[in-house]
């Protein structure tokens, strides 16, 4: 037999249901949401991200200004999750849009580059200068060939600065503008970041686009290394690799006396076979000069067979209180 519950009774199971709140006064506690926001980038991901891809645009304006030999500065300006169907609204009328591979996530990321930048990239290739604006036009199949070479540097520099997460980055084909827009849903979120690339007097921007299924993968990643320290993960790889190029660099390293001023009218009654008097006691110090500097005070000695220099003193000046 069935049996009705009353209104109190009902009220009741509901405040139960509800693990006795309100059940003094019958208030709740109602507190705003913002559905846009759900799933953006956290504070410290978004740090961690910016830092690990300033770390790849360093690295990126010296392996392709080498590659192309020539001045070039990468710098990272914006990283952002938007919407896919708003980043196509930011696209210019013509891009050059590559498609890349992600493994081990068997994913797709897309690379596009302005097409100032392409037609620079190719016109230094072909032994130009870079200094060319927009032809506002497709580039032929030649010009495709060449600038896949670029490509390929940049994906071996993000290669390079993901290897903490387990990625892998690859060239796998130009992507059409109409057939980019079916790249992932309209709706879909995707990881933005956005690149200035400075080449001669030419200017671009290039854009690294993650969608979510990639992006959150790799963030979980980026969140659960042992090495995660937030915004300085990629700085200790970075800066580890600078110390180690700095100790294979050479530097020249001479012993010299004292710096001597004298007239030019000596200078210019000099001939073979004369003595020129420096004028500096034999007994004077001499310094150890590195790449032109002055940075101890030295006496020249023997050890063995090789000539060598006894450091006495540090001639650089210790910083001060306030400096």
């Amino acid at each position: 037999m069935s049996k009705t519950l009353t209104q109190k009774e009902i009220d009741a199971l509901v405040r139960g249901r509800l693990g006795g709140r309100g059940a003094g006064d019958g208030k709740q506690v109602v507190r705003p949401f913002n559905f846009q926001a759900a799933g953006r980038l956290a504070s410290e991901q978004l740090r961690a991200v910016s830092t690990l891809h300033e770390s790849f645009a360093l690295n990126l304006s010296h392996s392709l200004g080498a590659y192309l030999r020539v001045s070039l500065d990468v710098l990272l300006i914006q990283v952002e999750q938007l919407p896919f169907e708003e980043f196509l609204t930011l696209l210019p009328e013509k891009p050059y849009i590559s498609l890349l591979s992600v493994s081990p996530q068997r994913g797709l990321a897309a690379l596009q580059i302005d097409d100032t930048l392409m037609f620079s990239f190719v016109d230094v290739l072909l032994g130009g200068i870079g200094n060319t604006a927009s032809l506002a036009r497709e580039a032929t199949e030649i010009e495709e060939t060449v600038v896949e070479s670029v490509i390929h540097v940049i994906c071996r520099e993000l290669s390079a600065a993901w290897q903490p997460m387990g990625a892998q980055i690859d060239l796998q084909e130009r992507q059409r503008a109409a057939e980019f827009h079916h790249f992932v849903a309209a709706t879909e979120k995707i990881l933005a970041m956005t690149f200035e690339i400075s080449i001669a007097e030419t200017k671009g921007v290039m854009n690294l686009l993650f969608p979510a299924s990639v992006s959150n993968n790799i963030l979980r990643r980026l969140s659960s290394a042992p090495d995660y320290r937030g915004s300085r993960l990629a700085q200790q790889p970075s800066n580890q690799k600078l110390r180690e190029r700095l100790m294979d660099c050479k530097f020249p390293v001479e012993l010299r006396i004292p710096r001597i001023k004298t007239k030019s009218a000596e200078i210019l009654a000099l001939r073979p076979g004369h003595v020129f008097d420096f004028h500096v006691p034999a007994s004077a110090c001499a310094s150890v000069a590195i790449g032109g500097r002055d940075v101890f005070e030295a006496v020249a000695v023997r050890s063995h067979s090789q000539r060598a220099a006894q450091l006495l003193r540090s001639l650089l000046r210790k910083p001060e209180i306030g400096d």
